[in-house]
């Protein structure tokens, strides 16, 4: 695969995560307060795993961190918001290594896919090869 579609490939992959972290924002302002105070991160988590899915880990990391971020400081007090920052709150991290754990075993299964998938069609080779001979 070349460099210039290598990158077009990973800005896509990034350009999704934007988009489905953009849809989770939006599906929490328009779920309520209750939900935001009680789930902050459940939507956010679903965004990192479907980025994985279709884009691979480090789009899904960029959207954890981001989604990490964002819930903490949007639904922390807002005094204490940036002050939280640096020492980010225990379910913040809770919610990052949880959803970078799923996206890591989603990364290795389509990694394994894509290897079996470049087997599969090394052998289709060899097959018709053996039919030649």
């Amino acid at each position: 695969m070349s460099g210039r579609a290598t990158n077009r490939g990973t800005l896509r992959g990034y350009a999704v995560g934007a988009g489905l972290f953009l849809l989770a924002y939006a599906i929490r302002l328009l779920a309520g307060a209750w939900f935001q105070v009680h789930y902050p991160y459940l939507t956010y988590f679903c965004a990192v795993v479907v980025t994985a899915c279709l884009a691979g880990f480090w789009p899904a990391l960029a959207v954890g961190v981001v989604s990490a971020l964002v819930a903490d400081l949007t639904y922390a007090p807002p005094v204490s918001a940036l002050a939280q920052l640096p020492s980010m709150p225990i379910g913040g991290l809770m919610f990052l290594v949880a959803a970078l754990a799923c996206a890591s075993v989603i990364a290795a299964l389509r990694s394994s896919r894509d290897r079996l998938e470049l087997e599969r069609r090394r052998y289709a080779g060899l097959v018709v090869n053996r039919h030649l001979l």
